[in-house]
């Protein structure tokens, strides 16, 4: 009785799950200051990207060998939100059972315009060429680490409107934020991109 106990509350600085989180390689190293720089796909590679992801909505069961794209789970969602045609969730009231329904804008997309009209819809929205921005630096507004994990999500889940899908991620994290955190005893820390249904994955066997 009368004793005092300290508890260590760790808290997550990217994104976190239980797999199918991270989009790409994520390296994270000690630095002066704290900030994101993005390694992109080109204008050109994502809008095959986002083509593909249109070809996958129309008729995926006549596509076979080649044709087949396999697009992740991590890669699929970015698409949705660079092209402004997510999933989305609308909860509606039936007497006192609240009711929700899931609604794919993609799909409500190709049945209203056809194939040609959603690709047109797509990359109009995604306006490629003004995803320029490689770099993100904290700029002092909020706190650090919830800068860090808002920052980060946004671009892993391709919603900033200026920065394009991410081939890599460089998060450079200052003192401020390590020096309380284990992190601080390694040079660099290298997260992998999520596990997906593609087998081969040649960035594990580097």
């Amino acid at each position: 009785a009368g004793k005092t106990k300290t508890i260590k509350e760790m808290q997550e600085l990217l994104a976190t799950g239980s797999g199918r989180t991270t989009i790409c390689e994520v390296v994270i190293n000690a630095s002066d200051q704290t900030y994101l720089e993005i390694e992109p796909y080109s204008p050109q590679d994502m809008e095959s990207m986002i083509l593909d992801f249109c070809d996958s909505l129309s008729d995926p069961a006549d596509l076979q060998g080649e044709q087949k794209v396999m697009l992740s789970k991590e890669i699929e969602t970015a698409i949705r939100n660079v092209i402004q045609l997510s999933k989305v969730s609308i909860t509606n009231k039936e007497g006192d059972k609240p009711a929700t329904t899931r609604i794919d804008r993609a799909r409500e997309e190709l049945e209203k315009s056809g194939l040609d009209g959603l690709k047109a819809v797509a990359i109009r929205n995604a306006n490629l060429v003004g995803r320029t921005e490689t770099r993100i630096s904290y700029d002092g507004q909020e706190d650090e680490r919830a800068w860090i994990k808002r920052t980060f999500a946004r671009v892993n889940n391709g919603e900033s409107p200026t920065v394009a899908i991410p081939r890599k991620i460089h998060v450079s994290v200052s003192e401020a934020v390590l020096s309380v955190s284990p992190l601080s005893r390694f040079h660099t820390v290298v997260d992998t991109k999520g596990i997906d249904e593609n087998p081969i994955r040649k960035d594990l066997e580097e």
